[in-house]
């Protein structure tokens, strides 16, 4: 969250309306009850959680995004996830969808870029991805209502990927001098 703490002071929690999210209430935005405000990161997937080991989508999708700002890089790996709908037995997690594939150019609005499947994300990929910044009451074992709304815990929402290089990256290989053999002589 270090990325945004020089924006909050001068920006509002507005409501999140239902269906945006689990447990979600507020999002950062400019005005009281404005657009939320969108955050873009540019970086290189550190680790990601699309899929089940079964290969069914989960309810909560995540995505872990090494910055390549210098500024950022030294502090944290920037983590995203979306609640893609509420746990209902009834409803089944739908896949997460918004990835999509800006190799050749980077067109807004994303919509407008062909899609790129999740199953071909992998980690070292070089990405640009949009996320708001929610806040909601964690659960608490606390059996006392007030400590229940007492404290918030902030999270990036990810909103969408967009694929700029999928590339495998150079290897990092150093050249080495071949040290001569060291002359080992037994006097006898």
């Amino acid at each position: 969250m270090a990325y945004v703490d020089k924006h909050v002071a001068k920006m509002f929690w507005s409501l999140v309306s239902p269906g945006q999210g689990a447990k979600r209430s507020n999002a950062l935005s400019r005005t009281p009850s404005g657009e939320h405000q969108r955050f873009v990161f540019v970086g290189t997937v550190a680790n990601m959680y699309f899929f089940l080991p079964s290969g069914a989508p989960p309810y909560q999708v995540n995505i872990r995004i090494k910055p390549l700002d210098d500024e950022q890089r030294t502090r944290q790996i920037l983590r995203a996830r979306h609640f893609r709908n509420g746990r209902h037995i009834d409803r089944k997690a739908r896949p997460f969808t918004d990835i999509h594939d800006a190799r050749k150019e980077l067109l807004l609005p994303v919509e407008r870029m062909p899609p790129y499947r999740a199953a071909d994300l992998k980690i070292d990929t070089l990405v640009v991805a949009e996320a708001t910044v929610t806040r909601y009451h964690p659960p608490t074992a606390s059996p006392n209502k007030s400590d229940k709304f007492s404290t918030w815990t902030a999270a990036y929402t990810l909103n969408w990927v967009a694929v700029l290089d999928d590339t495998t990256p150079a290897l990092n290989i150093t050249a080495f001098q071949e040290e001569p053999e060291p002359d080992i002589r037994v006097k006898l």
